[in-house]
């Protein structure tokens, strides 16, 4: 079970590909609009335009997805049901393995530095008893288990599955005065608005993929896959002063085109990335301004960064994403009991 938008929709189809590749049968429950292109791996794979937990007014959506879950349940008597919601798993006997892409409660206390306010506490409430109900849990980061520790308290033994990402662009022509930033326009965590900010100080052009939409900077909307890979594949550097980031699809998708990374300096980040890219911090527009410059002026250094950025892209691979799935799913169905 799980939603199809934005970066999860990634993770489904690359965990698909993998799994069935290794001889797994899975069957897709999804929420949304339409499948991935890796829904045709699946043995079966059903779409309800269902709401998310952290949307307006969600809570019979909600609901529905829980008995929609006990439905499958059912039918196909898994050895493993994979949550890639919150939502409850009302089958007590049935293993469940639940993965925390990200969370309200940790994204709030990033953004706006205090907890959520008392209108979510039916989310918090929802989240708890997810957490309570897993048998195991899987995280992209370290840093995201630490920080659901800390809204949460007491969290099931937690594995760090580190997101894994296929993404071979063409070869374009490199714009040494381009620089791209990707994400969803609207949302404080990813930070655009500080992209924003920093575009008129910076010397090199600023583009922006993604939903919504921000004043002082050229967006170019959201792209198909294809789109972004050759936009990522001009550019010279990718820039993402997040405020929050689970992990980082994005940076992962513009290292591997070969983007010198400038993200923001969080801890999720420095766990992915290490020295392998530019960090500053999420309330400096100067800061950001400076770096990504220094970046465009000196081309050599600029490929040292894009080339330390790619080696350590190089070891999120769908593979190795696959293959710790396959050993959390293993554990859990051969005892029934935390991973």
């Amino acid at each position: 079970m799980a939603d199809v938008v934005g970066g999860v929709r990634t993770f489904v189809e690359e965990l698909t590909r993998g799994l069935t590749e290794r001889g797994s049968e899975v069957h897709l429950a999804l929420l949304g609009s339409e499948p991935p292109e890796a829904a045709h791996f699946a043995a079966s794979c059903q779409v309800r335009p269902l709401k998310l937990e952290w949307m307006a007014d969600p809570w019979r959506d909600v609901e529905t997805t829980s008995w929609w879950v006990g439905e499958l349940c059912a039918r196909h008597r898994p050895d493993v049901v994979h949550m890639n919601t919150f939502a409850r798993v009302l089958d007590p006997d049935i293993p469940v393995l639940l993965t925390a892409h990200s969370c309200v409660a940790t994204w709030w206390r990033a953004v706006h530095g205090t907890d959520l306010p008392s209108r979510w506490t039916r989310y918090r409430e929802l989240v708890r008893r997810a957490l309570d109900r897993a048998d195991a849990l899987c995280v992209p980061t370290r840093a995201l288990r630490d920080e659901l520790a800390a809204v949460y308290g007491w969290l099931p033994k937690a594995r760090v599955i580190p997101n894994g990402r296929a993404f071979s662009p063409r070869p374009e022509t490199r714009d040494g005065s381009l620089v791209v930033s990707a994400g969803r326009l609207w949302d404080e965590g990813k930070n655009a608005s500080l992209v924003a900010r920093a575009a008129p100080a910076i010397s090199g052009r600023v583009l922006m993929i993604g939903p919504g939409a921000i004043s002082g900077v050229q967006s170019l909307g959201p792209l198909p896959n294809h789109e972004v890979a050759r936009w990522l594949a001009r550019a010279a550097v990718f820039a993402e002063p997040a405020r929050y980031e689970p992990f980082g699809l994005a940076a992962l998708e513009a290292a591997l085109c070969g983007c010198a990374l400038v993200l923001g300096d969080i801890p999720s980040l420095h766990e992915v990335w290490h020295d392998a890219a530019s960090y500053v911090a999420p309330d400096d527009p100067d800061a950001l301004a400076a770096t990504v410059n220094r970046l465009l002026a000196d081309p050599l250094d600029r490929a040292r960064a894009a080339e330390a950025a790619r080696a350590r892209a190089a070891r999120y691979t769908p593979g190795a994403m696959a293959e710790s799935y396959m050993s959390a799913y293993r554990e859990v169905a051969r005892t029934g009991v935390p991973a």
